[in-house]
């Protein structure tokens, strides 16, 4: 907001003082470069906030990126480490390989969920929604495959 007032008030104060004849009033050089220094002053403040704005929206796709990605994974070690689980009225014990699988898909449900924050602070509302959300239920139905609530 405050680049685009400083533009207009720039493009306003030169238009103003050609109309005026402000330049061939004064000195030579100091009312025409008072506004020329005016105007770029504004003009890069302008585009510093431009800059600024794409390179914040560059950082949210990325994060958002990240959030899916992570999402993704955590619902995939959680889907393998389920369906590797005997029944809880069964007395067979779990596959070995399954030992580490439990603790990744929490660690990526932690990236993911991280990932998400940073997501909603750029107002990315719908993937935050999607990390927020997916990540702790695909844990709990890690914990619950455990016989964990029984």
């Amino acid at each position: 907001m405050i680049p685009v007032v400083l533009l207009v008030a720039a493009a306003a104060g030169t238009l103003m003082g050609r109309s005026e004849g402000w330049a061939q009033q004064g000195q030579p050089n100091g009312v025409m470069e008072m506004f020329m220094q005016a105007g770029m002053l504004a003009i890069h403040i302008g585009t510093g906030g431009q800059l600024k704005r794409s390179r914040m929206e560059e950082l949210a796709g990325w994060l958002s990126l990240a959030t899916i990605a992570l999402t993704g994974l955590t619902c995939l070690f959680a889907v393998v480490f389920v369906l590797a689980q005997p029944g809880c009225d069964a007395s067979a014990s779990p596959p070995d390989w399954t030992s580490p699988i439990d603790s990744v898909a929490a660690v990526t449900a932690i990236g993911a969920m991280a990932t998400a924050v940073g997501a909603l602070l750029l107002r990315r509302w719908v993937v935050s929604l999607v990390g927020l959300v997916i990540c702790p239920v695909a844990v709990l139905f890690v914990l619950a495959s455990t016989c964990a609530f029984y």
